[in-house]
């Protein structure tokens, strides 16, 4: 080969790289745009957001917004986020546990019984279950929560949506378990081990990323819903920070600035999280993927 194919490679090469730099740059800042636009939006102050043509950069900016929702004090009104976001942490982290522990053994009984008659035809009819469109399920569920007496209740909202995401999450799990080895088990019980042992203190240690993508995933899911629980909660100490944004738009006006700092005070959770945990997450999703 010669020197001058040899450079008309590595340049050739060079080339599609900076091509595709420059592609995923432009995806990301389109990606981004909108949440860029949100933080701008969340330093300006109310008559500043209608100003035309907007200013991409604030002329005066100011943390009095972040400071008046956070307080829950805007404008007169009284919308206690704090309280909000503890609501929220509640509902969304119980999901999340409750909902990796059901899913955990539901995709280790589906993984391992494979013999089970119809276990094929249950697994399927669960994921069914994912794809009845929500707002066909509001009434249904909303009156078999009141009877119950947990409707305008953080449990009942907590039930709920372990409910919404259990159906995925036993999928994922079954993925889980189905790629660790068998031998794992027999071990367990050939040294005494019966198969809870067996399950509890060999095979879930060694499953920790795929409840971590399982928590992971129930915790998005019911942190950021919002119709169900604008429906079912009427108590405002009960509202929860998707349900706290809805305070915002008011019938003759929409604040929109202290809806940014709130969204973007939303979002930093998940931003945080999603930075501690994103390769695991990934392999989480990897792993737990099914094979034919």
């Amino acid at each position: 080969m010669s020197v001058a194919t040899s450079n008309r490679r590595i340049l050739l090469k060079i080339g599609v790289k900076t091509i595709i730099a420059i592609v995923a740059v432009v995806i990301l800042v389109i990606t981004l745009l909108p949440y860029i636009w949100l933080v701008i939006t969340s330093f300006k102050n109310y008559k500043e957001v209608f100003d035309v043509p907007p200013s991409l950069i604030p002329k005066a900016p100011t943390l009095n917004i972040y400071k008046g929702v956070f307080t829950g004090e805007q404008l007169g009104r009284h919308d206690p986020w704090p309280l909000f976001f503890a609501n929220s942490m509640v509902v969304a982290g119980g999901a999340a546990l409750l909902c990796t522990l059901i899913a955990s053994f539901a995709g280790y009984g589906f993984a391992r019984f494979t013999n089970l008659k119809g276990g094929t035809i249950l697994l399927i009819l669960i994921l069914v279950s994912q794809m009845f469109p929500g707002p066909s399920l509001l009434i249904p569920i909303y009156a078999m929560l009141r009877r119950l007496a947990l409707d305008n209740s953080r449990l009942g909202l907590l039930i709920l949506y372990t409910a919404f995401a259990l159906p995925f999450t036993t999928w994922m799990s079954v993925g889980t378990f189905r790629n660790i080895p068998r031998d794992l088990d027999d071990a367990a019980r050939i040294d005494g081990c019966s198969r809870i042992q067996a399950f509890l203190h060999i095979i879930l240690p060694i499953s920790k990323l795929g409840m971590v993508t399982t928590a992971l995933f129930a915790f998005l899911l019911s942190w950021s819903e919002y119709p169900f629980g604008l429906i079912l909660l009427k108590t405002q100490s009960k509202y929860t920070v998707a349900v706290g944004l809805g305070a915002f738009l008011r019938e003759f006006d929409v604040f929109w600035n202290e809806m940014a700092a709130a969204t973007v005070m939303m979002s930093l959770p998940l931003i945080i999280i999603f930075l501690f945990v994103q390769k695991f997450f990934v392999r989480g999703l990897t792993e737990g993927a099914l094979s034919g």
